[in-house]
């Protein structure tokens, strides 16, 4: 047998391998697109594979799209948007966060997996998510817009977007990653252990601030057999810090600069 017989046999066996999958509906576009790149180099007179591929039928479009996947050259699918559930609790915190920019502090409210967060710069209040709701990633959502939530909501984000859906309705505004660093102040500042002295301790806080966190609090543990819950208060330098749990495991942290 000639070379060139040898050659044309072989081509014959690369198309039709390459028909063959692509009469099979669930044949990926990747596994095509190798077997299609295999005919194209085999077929090297120039335009004889887009002859052949046009004799066959073969959508044009798909024919490249499947070899750009094959070749890499396709942009991999946009990842699935994050989704988390909030309930009123950690809605009511939009209503202390800062209602709009200033020199050191941003009109945002956080959404990430610890929960929901807002500070002005001398206070922090977190609201952790409800039971059963779980979030991967974390995004800070314009002031306005969180305040606009009144009942338990599902919020979706992608990189620069957020979409919320409270009951028929649904609102879509432009989500961002600027917050301020705050983890730091809770590494720094955990629950303390120690019991006061009995020769007491002596702080100044500001009012406002001060009432800001008791307020939020008090809407936190609004609920039946709520308010007969204890809160942890604990004092550091600089620095007080409320802890409370509801009986359903939701939690609340606050904290606000003292002076001693």
């Amino acid at each position: 047998m000639h070379s060139s017989d040898v050659e044309s046999v072989t081509i014959k066996a690369l198309q039709q391998r390459a028909l063959e999958l692509w009469e099979v509906d669930q044949t990926s576009a990747l596994e095509l697109g190798r077997a299609l790149i295999a005919v194209r180099d085999a077929m090297q007179e120039h335009g004889a594979f887009a002859k052949w591929f046009r004799a066959n039928e073969l959508e044009e479009n798909r024919v490249y799209y499947c070899i750009r996947k094959a070749e890499g050259k396709v942009d991999p699918p946009a990842p699935e948007p994050a989704k988390v559930s909030l309930n009123r609790n950690n809605l009511v915190l939009a209503r202390y966060a800062p209602p709009e920019n200033g020199k050191y502090v941003v009109a945002l409210v956080r959404v990430g997996p610890d929960g929901t967060t807002i500070t002005d710069g001398f206070k922090i209040m977190r609201v952790g998510l409800p039971a059963g709701s779980t979030c991967t990633e974390s995004v800070a959502v314009p002031t306005a817009f969180m305040a606009g939530i009144s009942g338990p909501a599902e919020l979706s984000f992608g990189r620069d977007w957020v979409s919320v859906t409270s009951g028929d309705i649904t609102q879509t505004t432009k989500g961002t990653s600027n917050f301020p660093a705050y983890e730091k102040i809770f590494a720094e500042n955990p629950p303390c252990q120690n019991k006061v002295p009995e020769s007491g301790v002596a702080f100044e806080i500001n009012v406002h601030h001060l009432s800001q966190i008791l307020q939020a609090l008090n809407e936190v543990a609004a609920g039946k057999g709520q308010l007969a819950e204890q809160a942890k208060i604990s004092i550091r330098a600089g620095m007080l810090r409320v802890d409370f749990r509801r009986s359903d495991g939701q939690t609340f942290e606050g904290f606000v600069q003292v002076s001693s």
